[in-house]
C-alpha cells in the first residue's frame, strides 16, 4: 500500500472495518482486473446474441392469426402489418392519382428500344411531394394482361434487366419474355452503394457511406427507412396500374430488390405474387449486415418468415439463387471522420439449409391451407430463372410464357452519365424528403406532446407526464427488466486515484446473470459515521473510463475534457459515484452492441439504464448516502445519458446535461458539416428512430421536470452550437415558469471548449442537494424536489 493507504484506512476505520478487508462496508472483495471494460462488452455482446435468439422463439406473441377465412386472416394480421410498415417508414400519404410519364428523347422520339411484342421506354414517376421512381417500362404492344415490378440488386441497372447493357447477374429474358407474354413490367433503379453524393456538396465534405446509408441516417430520426422510401415507389406503381386496370399485379426482387419485393407484398395485399431471389434466409444476424437495412425492434416480431405470414394466402415464390455480396468499408485510422464513417456490414449469400429452414417456417406460421402457394425453387443459378419465371407467370393467372426472343433493338444510345444522373436525382430527392420531415418535426412533437399536457403545477407535472415517461422507458429507449433483489456489490481501494480528502475505490456489481458492471466510488475521509449525504452520479463519455473524471492534470487522462470534476464535486463534500459507459473504445465491439439491441428494440441506452437502475439501487442501500439527493451529472456521451437515464428512471433528484443539450434533431439530420452534424459520424449507436417526432431534448427534459435541471455548455463547443442550444433550451425554460418552479433550471454558457467548467454547476447542486458550500451559507439552503 502506498503513501495514501493510510487514508483509506481511516475511513474504513471510522466504519469500524479493519484496514486488512480495505473494501467498501458491505461488499465483497474485488479482485484487481485491467479488463474491465473489455469484459462488460463481451458481457453484453452475449446477453444481446442469446435475446436475439429468445426473440425467436417468442415471436408469436405479438399474433394472432385466424385461419377460417381468408377475410378472417386478413383482418387478424392488420395490426402486424400496421406495424411493420411504421418500422420501415411507411407512413406517408402517396401522391393521390400518380402521374406515370414515359420519357423520349429529344433528338429521337419514341421509345428507348424495341422489340417485336413490347417497347422499352425509361419512365418517371410520382411516389411523394418531391419524390419519384425511375426506371424503365416494358410495355406490352397489346393491351396488358397483368403487370410486375420488377426490382433489380441495389449493384444493378435497370437496363441490365431489360437487355440494353451486359450484366451477368441479371436475366434480361425474365422481363423480355414477360413483356413478350403481354405482361408490362416496370423496372425501378434503387438508390445504389456507391458513395458519389453522400455528403454534403455545399459544404464540400463526401463520406465513403453508400447512398443507401447515406439516406438511412437522415431518414431514421425522422421516422423513415431507405426500406420504406422504395416500397413506397413500387406501390406508386400499383396504385397507377390499379387505377386503370384489374389485371393481375406481381413483384418480383434480386438482392436487395428482394428486400424491398418482400415488404411490398407483405404490406400491399393487391399484389398476387411476390419473387424473392437472393435475400430470403434467417434474419439474427440482421446486425452484420449493413446499416441501411437495420430496422428498430423487427426481431421482436418478424423474421423473413414471419414477413412472408403476411403474404399469405397470395402467392410468395422463394428462388434461392446466389444472392449478391458486400464487403464491409476498409478501416482507415487516418483522413477526416466523414471520409471513413461509413458502418461496419457485410451482405453474405444464405446457406441452403438456413433458407430450408426459414422457408418452412414461413410455410407453418400462416397454415398449410393459407401457405399453398407458397413455393420455393431449387438451389443456384443466376436469378431470375426459368423456374422462377414459370412460377411467376402461374401466380399471374397461368400467363403463358414463350420462348426466348432476339434482343430488343435500342433506338438511342445508352450514357453512363444518364444512369449516374439518375442515381442522383434519386438519392437528392429523397434527402431532401428527409430534411423536409426534419423541418416540420417541431410541429409533430408539438402534437405528440406538448399540446397534450398542461403545466399547472410540479405537484401535478409527474401524474401529466407519466404516460410519455413509459413508452419513452418502453419503447423510445426499450426497457431491460432487472430483477430487484440484493445486490452483490465488490470493492477494492484505488489508492493511486486518492487523495488526503478523498478515497476513491472500484465497486463491481451484478446488474444481470452473466453481466456485471463497476465504477468508482469517491467517499470524503471526513464522513462521519452514520452520515447520509447527497451523491452526484459523474458520468464520462465516448473513449473515456471512470478514472478520467477522477484523476487530474498530469495524470496522463483526459484532464482537459472532464477536468476531474467527480475529485472536485467529491472535494466538496458530495458522495461522488462514476460508472462505466460500454464505450470506451468507441470503436466496432461497441457500435457492435449498438447494432444487436437495435433490432430488438433495444439501444446502448437499454444496457445503461439496467446497469445503472442497479447502480442506484446498491447506492440508496448504503449508510453514508442520502437516498433522496442523488444527481446525475453527465459531460458528453455522458450528457446524453444525463438526459435518458433520468427521463426513464426514479430516484434521480437533480440533473446536469453538459457538453450535450442541443438541437438534436438538427444534429441527427442537418447535412452541414460546419455545424458538425452527426450524419459524418461513424457511431450508428447515436441513431435513434423517429426520434424528430416525439422525444427531442426538451421533451426529454420536461421527463426530467420538476426535478432541478441545468445545461452546461461551451461557447466554442462544436458539439452544439450556442444557438441551437439557446433554442432548445428557451423551451425548457418555459416549462419551468409555467410550473411555478424558474429556480430549478438554469443554463451556463461560459467561453470556453468541450469540458466541464464546474462552477455554476457545483453551487447549482450545492443549492438544490441542500449541501452547504463557501459560497451558499448553510441557512440559505433548500432542497427542491
Amino acid at each position: 500500500m502506498n503513501r495514501r493507504g493510510p487514508l483509506l484506512c481511516a475511513l474504513l476505520g471510522s466504519f469500524g472495518v479493519a484496514c486488512a478487508t480495505a473494501q467498501v462496508p458491505g461488499t465483497l472483495p474485488a479482485e484487481l482486473a485491467t479488463n474491465r471494460a473489455q469484459r462488460n462488452a463481451e458481457q453484453w455482446d452475449a446477453y444481446l446474441l442469446a435475446l436475439i435468439e429468445t426473440a425467436k422463439g417468442e415471436r408469436e406473441r405479438f399474433w394472432s392469426r385466424n385461419a377460417t377465412s381468408p377475410e378472417g386472416y386478413a383482418a387478424s394480421v392488420h395490426a402486424n402489418r400496421e406495424r411493420l410498415a411504421r418500422a420501415i417508414g411507411v407512413i406517408d400519404r402517396r401522391v393521390p392519382s400518380p402521374h406515370f410519364e414515359l420519357l423520349t428523347g429529344w433528338e429521337k422520339p419514341g421509345p428507348l428500344a424495341e422489340a417485336g411484342e413490347y417497347a422499352i421506354w425509361p419512365a418517371r414517376w410520382t411516389v411523394l411531394p418531391g419524390v419519384h421512381g425511375e426506371g424503365l417500362v416494358l410495355l406490352p404492344k397489346s393491351e396488358a394482361r397483368g403487370l410486375v415490378v420488377l426490382l433489380p440488386d441495389a449493384s444493378q441497372e435497370p437496363e441490365a434487366w431489360a437487355g440494353l447493357v451486359r450484366d451477368a447477374w441479371a436475366n434480361p429474358g425474365f422481363a423480355s419474355r414477360l413483356a413478350a407474354s403481354g405482361i408490362q413490367v416496370v423496372i425501378l433503379a434503387l438508390v445504389n452503394r456507391a458513395s458519389t453524393h453522400a455528403g454534403d456538396e455545399q459544404a464540400g465534405v463526401t463520406t465513403n457511406q453508400s447512398h443507401r446509408e447515406w439516406i438511412y441516417r437522415q431518414a431514421a430520426p425522422v421516422g423513415r427507412h431507405i426500406i420504406g422510401y422504395e416500397v413506397q415507389k413500387v406501390l406508386a406503381v400499383i396504385d397507377a396500374f390499379a387505377a386503370r386496370s384489374d389485371a393481375p399485379a406481381g413483384v418480383f426482387g434480386y438482392g436487395e430488390g428482394g428486400l424491398i419485393a418482400l415488404h411490398a407484398a407483405a404490406l400491399d395485399a393487391r399484389i398476387s405474387v411476390a419473387g424473392v431471389s437472393g435475400y430470403f434466409q434467417p434474419r439474427e444476424r440482421l446486425w452484420s449486415e449493413p446499416l441501411y437495412r437495420d430496422v428498430k425492434g423487427l426481431l421482436t416480431e418478424f423474421g423473413d418468415a414471419e414477413i412472408a405470414s403476411l403474404i399469405a394466402p397470395r402467392a410468395l415464390v422463394v428462388e434461392p439463387a446466389d444472392g449478391p455480396r458486400k464487403a464491409a468499408p476498409v478501416e482507415s485510422k487516418s483522413g477526416p471522420l466523414a471520409g471513413r464513417s461509413a458502418s461496419a456490414g457485410t451482405i453474405e449469400p444464405a446457406k441452403p439449409a438456413a433458407v430450408e429452414l426459414e422457408f418452412a417456417r414461413a410455410r407453418r406460421l400462416p397454415g398449410n391451407r393459407f401457405s399453398a402457394r407458397f413455393e420455393l425453387l431449387p438451389f443456384g443459378g443466376a436469378p431470375g430463372g426459368d423456374p422462377a419465371l414459370a412460377a411467376m407467370a402461374r401466380a399471374l393467372g397461368g400467363v403463358p410464357v414463350g420462348a426466348r426472343a432476339d434482343p430488343p433493338a435500342i433506338h438511342r444510345p445508352l450514357r453512363a452519365e444518364d444512369f449516374a444522373k439518375r442515381q442522383a436525382r434519386a438519392v437528392r430527392e429523397l434527402g431532401e424528403h428527409a430534411q423536409m420531415a426534419a423541418r416540420m418535426s417541431e410541429g409533430m412533437r408539438e402534437a405528440f406532446l406538448w399540446s397534450q399536457v398542461t403545466p399547472k403545477s410540479a405537484e401535478s407535472w409527474p401524474s401529466e407526464v407519466a404516460p410519455w415517461r413509459r413508452q419513452f422507458a418502453d419503447n423510445f429507449i426499450g426497457r431491460i427488466a432487472v430483477a430487484n433483489t440484493p445486490v452483490r456489490a465488490r470493492s477494492r481501494p484505488v489508492a493511486e486515484l486518492s487523495k488526503p480528502a478523498v478515497a476513491v475505490f472500484e465497486v463491481v456489481y451484478d446488474v444481470l446473470p452473466g453481466v456485471e458492471d463497476w465504477g468508482l466510488l469517491l467517499l470524503p475521509t471526513n464522513l462521519p459515521p452514520g452520515e447520509r449525504r447527497p451523491v452526484v452520479v459523474c458520468q464520462h463519455g465516448a473513449n473515456s473510463e471512470p478514472a478520467d473524471v477522477v484523476a487530474g492534470e498530469g495524470s496522463g487522462r483526459r484532464s482537459a475534457v472532464y477536468r476531474s470534476y467527480a475529485m472536485r464535486l467529491a472535494e466538496r463534500g458530495f458522495v461522488a459515484f462514476a460508472p462505466s459507459l460500454p464505450n470506451h473504445s468507441g470503436g466496432e465491439p461497441f457500435r457492435a452492441l449498438a447494432r444487436k439491441a437495435n433490432p430488438l428494440g433495444l439501444s446502448i441506452f437499454s444496457l445503461v439504464a439496467a446497469s445503472q437502475s442497479r447502480l442506484l439501487q446498491w447506492l440508496r442501500s448504503q449508510p453514508f448516502v442520502d437516498g433522496r439527493r442523488i444527481a446525475y451529472y453527465g459531460m458528453s456521451y455522458g450528457g446524453k445519458a444525463a438526459l435518458r437515464l433520468p427521463a426513464a428512471l426514479d430516484g434521480i433528484a437533480a440533473v446536469v446535461c453538459s457538453g450535450d443539450f442541443n438541437d438534436y434533431v438538427r444534429k441527427m439530420t442537418w447535412p452541414r458539416a460546419d455545424k458538425s452534424g452527426a450524419l459524418f459520424n461513424a457511431s450508428p449507436d447515436m441513431i435513434e428512430f423517429d426520434l424528430a417526432n416525439t422525444f427531442g431534448h426538451a421533451e426529454m427534459a420536461a421527463l426530467i421536470a420538476p426535478r432541478p435541471f441545468m445545461v452546461e455548455h461551451g461557447l466554442q463547443d462544436r458539439v452544439a452550437p450556442a444557438e441551437w442550444v439557446a433554442a432548445e433550451y428557451a423551451k425548457v425554460r418555459r416549462l419551468y415558469l409555467r410550473l411555478g418552479i424558474p429556480e430549478r433550471t438554469a443554463i451556463c454558457s461560459f467561453d470556453g471548449p468541450h469540458t466541464v467548467m464546474g462552477t455554476e454547476t457545483f453551487a447549482f447542486l450545492h443549492r438544490v442537494l441542500a449541501w452547504p458550500s463557501e459560497a451558499t451559507p448553510p441557512g440559505e439552503v433548500r432542497i427542491q424536489r
